[in-house]
């Protein structure tokens, strides 16, 4: 077993002459789609700008534990079941896909076919059809698999924590493979679109912006085919005849191709369901929680396909072409401009099912949206009984297409109540599709009561799967095939399921069908599990983040504004000492639940805020300055972790706080005689009273202030009182005159003080 990451280049080898002209009719009916508005070298420059955007150095690999034969050793009908599983599982990655966070990664090739196998005509090509459907799959069985790695307890052997890392890894790539078509689905678009071919004005350098919930089927390019060793493949994004000269082979698919559609949203939103069912909420992977972010994709996605409450997927990248005369110009679309989209080519309306999507949405978003009322009875005629759904089930004259589409919603969202169960095991039969009623038990009943049909079925289609993978093709008769002729046999019609296949080819498909219900039945009846005996796998290296921000940038955070009231003033005494006001604040989030947004705040760096729901009270000084200006931060945080932060600026007029005035007035007491000389006073002390005033003139009417003595010099003097002080000079017959003086400290109630000195002379 190795991890190795396969370098692009491989020897060339020449195509049959049946598979290159079957592909160069598939590419010129591409190219009269999407190109027949292209103008001379327009499509040389966009297959320029197509090979640049792909190119890649390397992807990773994972090989070596595949084996095409059961071991010897294994006995009991769960350790056969089990080994197969990982046999499959280890296939899929080895043969089915490549990971990373670049385009392409993540998402598993529906079926690998080699052409002429062992003559020296041979060629391998790997094709990628319907893609999120798989990858919908892909995500359910990661998420089943991780619950029952978590719970050995139930499944004794089943795996190790190697096997749980590695699918914590895997479920963290595909869906960030998920988020990728949706965040940059406009611009795998617009590569092909013939306003951008035409080099319209206003076109150039345009990028679409992100519609957040429209999403593309794929965007794997000829990278991924040559990392897994393709010599041509197809995509709904690409197709290249020959990955040895992409310059010449490679063509962009059509656009509607790459639309996504209600069957796409159907089936990623089962394997989002088993996410939100079976992941615990703290298993994170770079910092990612797998869970809530599976939810947020999900939200999108039915946001967008139930926009306006009209039920019509459009796709976001419809071009406005107005004119100036005979000059066409680009009139760039704008999310606003909502009627001027149109409808997908390919199941847009998703009116009939609304129903069944809004129970589905209720139970992965925990929320109900609204549905046309209109078509509310469809889905009510449908839950009376199974033989009603014969005549929708018909539409368009494929019926398989349309029951699993019905029978997937309806488990996912228990779309019929209590009659739910009943009703898809009735529907079950008409095409073998004994998966939807099992996904159903799984996602909304307790574990070991599965109705015993159902287990039956389960059991016997697990034990009639090939244990090397499905595929088809020489040698190998419909006896043999035992219903895995297709890429999905809980997809296809019984009449596909079954099909041999062609002599000149051999079809490997990827599995998905088998490993699905293989962990859907032993979850839903853990009794059948028995302890298996466990083969150590290789782990998956760790995978990097997209540089890209994770959770989506596209989502848009809570918005918000303020408003004020009128500033009113504190009184404190007679004058206004501060200034306060009323801030409120409007916020709504526009991609969840408003109710659910955190409100909080900053301090300003001059006065304070005080909170109070969504109103702010804001005090602030009025002293110190002519005019105070300062602001603080509102911030708004949703359930997603994304954050906006509104500033709130703060500008009132103020007042300077002047120096109080400070005057005295003084004047003798009395004298103290202290001694005579032959019947003379000799010497003595003279007492002086002083009035001292403090004027705080900033005060309307003026005001008293305070003060204090703060010096003196030859006297002595103290404070008697608020306004008096209380001086004593001394006095001799040998100096019976003299000068000092007196230093007041007036101060208003502000702090603002000022000195002055006094003199007293006798």
């Amino acid at each position: 077993m190795e991890v190795a990451k396969r370098k692009t280049g491989f020897s060339k080898k020449r195509l049959n002459r049946w598979v290159s002209f079957r592909a160069l009719l598939f590419l010129t009916i591409g190219n009269l789609l999407s190109l027949s508005c292209s103008r001379e070298n327009s499509e040389t420059a966009l297959l320029s700008n197509l090979l640049t955007s792909m190119a890649r150095d390397n992807r990773l690999i994972v090989t070596g534990d595949y084996q095409p034969f059961m071991p010897g050793t294994l006995a009991g009908e769960a350790n056969t079941n089990v080994s197969r599983y990982w046999n499959y599982r280890v296939r899929l990655r080895e043969q089915f896909m490549t990971y990373g966070v670049a385009d392409g990664d993540c998402i598993p090739v529906e079926r690998i076919v080699s052409y002429f196998p062992g003559s020296s005509e041979s060629s391998r090509a790997g094709y990628w059809g319907d893609a999120t459907i798989k990858l919908g799959w892909y995500i359910g069985i990661l998420a089943t698999e991780i619950f029952m790695l978590r719970n050995p307890s139930l499944y004794g052997g089943f795996g190790d924590q190697t096997d749980l890392n590695n699918a914590t890894k895997e479920l963290y790539c595909s869906l960030i493979a998920l988020e990728r078509l949706d965040r940059f689905g406009e611009q795998r678009m617009w590569e092909v679109h013939p306003v951008s071919l035409n080099k319209l004005i206003g076109s150039e350098g345009y990028e679409w912006p992100d519609s957040p919930g429209f999403f593309v089927r794929d965007d794997v390019g000829a990278e991924s085919g040559r990392a897994l060793g393709f010599d041509f493949m197809q995509s709904d994004r690409v197709m290249a005849f020959d990955l040895n000269e992409p310059s010449e082979s490679i063509r962009p698919a059509g656009q509607h191709n790459k639309e996504m559609s209600q069957d796409q949203v159907i089936h990623v939103l089962m394997g989002l369901s088993l996410v939100k069912r079976l992941v615990p909420g703290d298993i994170q992977y770079n910092g990612v929680g797998l869970k809530r972010y599976s939810q947020n994709q999900a939200r999108k996605i039915m946001d967008w396909v139930s926009r306006g409450n009209e039920w019509l997927i459009k796709e976001p990248v419809t071009p406005k072409i107005q004119h100036f005369g005979p000059i066409p110009w680009f009139d760039p679309w704008h999310p606003a401009d909502w009627d001027d989209l149109d409808v997908v080519q390919r199941g847009g309306d998703a009116r009939p099912f609304s129903r069944g999507f809004v129970y589905a949405d209720r139970f992965i978003n925990d929320r109900t949206l609204p549905e046309p009322l209109l078509f509310d009875q469809v889905w009510h005629f449908l839950q009376s009984s199974a033989p009603a759904f014969q005549p929708i089930a018909q539409l368009n004259n494929s019926p398989a297409d349309n029951l699993h589409m019905i029978m997937n919603l309806a488990a996912v969202g228990d779309g019929w109540g209590a009659t739910t169960n009943h009703s898809l095991r009735q529907l079950a039969s008409y095409e073998g599709f004994t998966l939807y009623p099992i996904l159903n038990y799984v996602l909304h009943y307790s574990p070991g009561n599965l109705h015993p049909d159902l287990s039956r079925d389960a059991r016997h289609i697990l034990e009639s799967a090939p244990y090397a993978g499905p595929e088809v093709g020489p040698d190998r008769p419909p006896a043999l095939i035992a219903g895995w002729g297709s890429e999905n046999r809980f997809i296809r019609e019984a009449a596909q399921q079954n099909q041999p296949g062609d002599p000149y080819k051999e079809v490997k498909f990827n599995g998905l069908d088998y490993m699905l219900l293989h962990n859907l039945l032993y979850i839903a009846q853990p009794q059948f599990f028995a302890s298996v005996q466990h083969f150590p796998r290789t782990p998956i290296p760790e995978l990097p983040a997209p540089n890209w921000p994770v959770p989506p940038a596209t989502e848009i955070p809570p918005l918000g504004y303020t408003s004020f009231g009128t500033p009113r003033g504190i009184n404190i005494g007679r004058i206004d000492e501060a200034m306060q006001v009323d801030i409120f604040l409007n916020y709504t989030d526009p991609d969840g639940d408003t109710q659910k947004v955190f409100v909080g705040h900053d301090m300003p760096d001059v006065g304070y805020i005080e909170q109070d729901g969504s109103k702010f009270i804001f005090t602030g000084p009025i002293y110190g300055a002519t005019t105070h200006r300062t602001s603080f931060n509102i911030l708004l945080q949703d359930e997603q972790g994304l954050l906006n932060t509104i500033n709130v600026p703060l500008e009132w007029p103020g007042k300077i706080n002047h120096p109080p005035d400070v005057g005295a007035v003084t004047y003798l007491e009395r004298i103290v005689v202290g001694g005579h000389v032959m019947g003379f006073p000799a010497w003595g002390t003279a007492e002086w009273n002083m009035t001292v005033y403090v004027v705080d003139k900033d005060d309307f009417p003026p005001s008293a202030g305070d003060f204090l003595v703060v010096g003196m010099e030859n006297l002595l003097a103290y404070k008697t009182s608020m306004h008096t002080v209380k001086i004593i000079t001394v006095w001799s017959i040998l100096e019976p005159h003299g000068r000092g003086t007196v230093t007041i400290r007036g101060f208003d109630r502000f702090g603002s003080y000022q000195d002055k000195t006094f003199e007293v002379v006798w």
